[in-house]
């Protein structure tokens, strides 16, 4: 299940680096991200990204599967466990969130 990270109750953003080509997170799931980027990511692109959630860091490298000229999938690679487990624990807080904000609509 992938999750809007402009959620108003637990934002998701990407800690930006020099350099960097990615601009923002459109979304995230146990197995990715989808990012809007400025023409710099094709498939097949391997990089680092520093997730934040709140409180809630993650360091992870992520591999793009698809790509346009703005926007890209990419997929979670080589997560140790304590990275695997703190994205499972922002699904499951970003899956609770999502259930209050759709109980006041």
């Amino acid at each position: 299940m992938r999750f809007d990270a402009h959620n108003q109750l637990t934002p998701v953003e990407i800690v930006k680096a020099e350099n960097s080509a990615v601009d923002s997170v459109i979304d995230i799931s146990r197995g990715g991200i989808a990012v809007t980027h400025h023409k710099g990511l094709k498939v097949g692109d391997v990089f680092p990204v520093e997730i934040e959630c709140g409180d809630l860091q993650v360091n992870a490298d992520v591999k793009v599967v698809t790509a346009t000229d703005r926007r890209a999938g990419a997929e979670f690679i080589n997560l140790d466990e304590a990275a695997a487990n703190k994205i499972l624990y922002m699904n499951l807080l970003l899956e609770a969130t999502s259930g209050a904000l759709s109980l006041n609509e």
